[in-house]
This record gives structure tokens, C-alpha cells and sequence, in this order.
């Protein structure tokens, strides 16, 4: 993992992530951070650009996914979106599609898309609660994006009883 990294490589599936983040644009304020908002939960990112269509067509099915794991405080799912004003703003991207998933400027300061993205946009990156990737994929598959949530779930070690110790 080291080596890759130093050779300019993105993180792939299976290997544990270091902090990283993007100014929110949409549904928040500041700075975004997985480590202090997605370590010990599973979190899927997706990655897009503004003027790609298929990036369109997928925005209310995620916003979908979102909507079905809004209440789970083990889930976080975001949005990064890169190549702004290519029609659309961040706002008027949420507005356009009818959403409230938080969407982080990938433009910006951040580099998610750098860090995981193979290949074209829509990439959807989930980590598990562990900090290690457990899917990374360019294209969208609604099915298996929600089994690998599914599975990052199956695998989370919690904290039931809120003492710091993470049970086994």
C-alpha cells in the first residue's frame, strides 16, 4: 500500500485509508473529513461530474439510497462532485435533481476522486467501518452498491456500549 501510494497510485480494494475530505457544497457547512465523519461507519462516496449524463440520471437513485439509510447512524453517504458551472452549480445540481445527500466540492481542495477514481466518472468508493476499502468501481450498479453497504454493515465492529472499547 505504501509503495502505491508513493507512486501516485489510488487506494484500492483492500487497502485501509488515511483522513481525507472536501469542502461541502451542499446540506452542510465546512469541511467535510472521513475520519471524523465516517471512521467507524460504513460510508460510500460517489464521485461525479456535473456534465455527464449519466451522472444526471444517477442522482435520484442515489439520493434514494441515501433516503433509505438516512436513520442508520452506522451508514454516512456523500456525494463529490467535480467540473462545476459544466452546466451546473452545486446548488443548482441539488435543486435540478430534488436532492438532500451532502454534496462535497471535489474541486476545490479536495481529492477524492484522485485518491479512488479509476477510469471515468460516476466512481463509487465504500469503506468499511474498519477504514479498509471493500468496493471501488467506476460505472453505477444500485444492486451491488447497496450489497457492499449491506456487507460493510455485516462486518461493522460497534460500540454497544459506548465505553470507547469496541465490542468483538
Amino acid at each position: 500500500f505504501v509503495l502505491s501510494m508513493l507512486k501516485g497510485q489510488t487506494y484500492i480494494e483492500g487497502d485501509y485509508v488515511s483522513d481525507f475530505g472536501a469542502d461541502i457544497c451542499y446540506n452542510g457547512d465546512g469541511y467535510w473529513s472521513w475520519e471524523e465523519q465516517g471512521f467507524n461507519k460504513v460510508t460510500w462516496i460517489s464521485s461525479f461530474a456535473t456534465w455527464w449524463g449519466p451522472c444526471a440520471s444517477e442522482a435520484p437513485i442515489i439520493e434514494y439510497i441515501y433516503q433509505n439509510y438516512i436513520d442508520n447512524p452506522n451508514v454516512v453517504i456523500v456525494t463529490a462532485g467535480m467540473d462545476w458551472n459544466q452546466p451546473y452549480s452545486c446548488e443548482s445540481w441539488a435543486t435540478t435533481f430534488g436532492l438532500t445527500i451532502p454534496i462535497l466540492d471535489d474541486d476545490t481542495g479536495g481529492n477524492i476522486y484522485s485518491l479512488f477514481g479509476v477510469g471515468y466518472v460516476p466512481h463509487n468508493v465504500v469503506i468499511g467501518g474498519d477504514g479498509v476499502v471493500i468496493f471501488s468501481n467506476s460505472g453505477f450498479n444500485e444492486g451491488t452498491i447497496v450489497a457492499m453497504i449491506e456487507q460493510g454493515l455485516e462486518n461493522l465492529v460497534l460500540d454497544a456500549d459506548e465505553d470507547g472499547i469496541l465490542d468483538d
